[in-house]
């Protein structure tokens, strides 16, 4: 829930609103997506029924939501819906070469390390992953030959997680026809300023991002 819900439960969209009940407001929204439409009131949560308002929901310091206007939302759905289709492309792409989105994501990073290597706590925080989330996956890569752990030496209760020459192999595959629809269905829909203005975009929310 993102933009501010009409009390009532009926929400209009292009016609006859989504009244209560899963069911035909599922197929509603379902409908409304499939046609692009618009919202013809005033933002709203896809999904929300019922009477809802500020008194009954707050944000972290207790005060009311601060709602999505209607440029606010669509530019955030916008995003998201790009972000989640293009990592699915993607996704779909590199299950043809073995490896997951995941697997790229995790090799990739450690492509560019010093002795491709990486501390288990950096890789997280470069993949935006808990320490038990990088520990799990790299533990799956590493049965499949593509990663393996190493102790440091520094530290005994520290460890590295290295690319092997299989892992090596693997990227240097996929990497190829993954750039190629990165490019095909990203980079060159844009254009340089749209690119730069992108790059500052990402920068300007990764720089305030809370640290895992």
């Amino acid at each position: 829930m993102i933009c501010q819900p009409i009390a009532g439960g009926v929400t209009e969209v292009n016609g006859p609103g989504l009244r209560d009940g899963a069911g035909e407001g599922g197929r509603a929204v379902a409908a409304a997506r499939r046609s692009d439409c618009q919202v013809t009131r005033q933002p709203v949560a896809i999904g929300c029924a019922g009477e809802i308002d500020d008194e009954m929901v707050s944000d972290t310091e207790g005060s009311p939501p601060r709602w999505l206007n209607q440029t606010e939302g669509d530019a955030w759905r916008s995003f998201t819906l790009m972000q989640l289709q293009l990592f699915a492309l993607l996704g779909r792409e590199l299950t043809a070469c073995g490896l997951s989105y995941q697997d790229y994501g995790v090799l990739a990073d450690l492509s560019d390390r010093p002795d491709n290597r990486a501390r288990f706590t950096d890789l997280g925080h470069q993949l935006g992953w808990e320490k038990s989330r990088v520990s799990h996956h790299t533990a799956r890569m590493e049965r499949r030959g593509l990663v393996r752990r190493v102790r440091c030496e520094t530290d005994l209760r520290g460890a590295f997680v290295e690319m092997t020459d299989e892992g090596r192999a693997a990227i240097a595959a996929a990497a190829p026809s993954h750039v190629a629809v990165v490019r095909r269905q990203f980079i060159d829909l844009l254009s340089p300023i749209q690119l730069h203005t992108l790059a500052e975009i990402s920068r300007t929310v990764l720089d305030r991002l809370p640290d895992q």
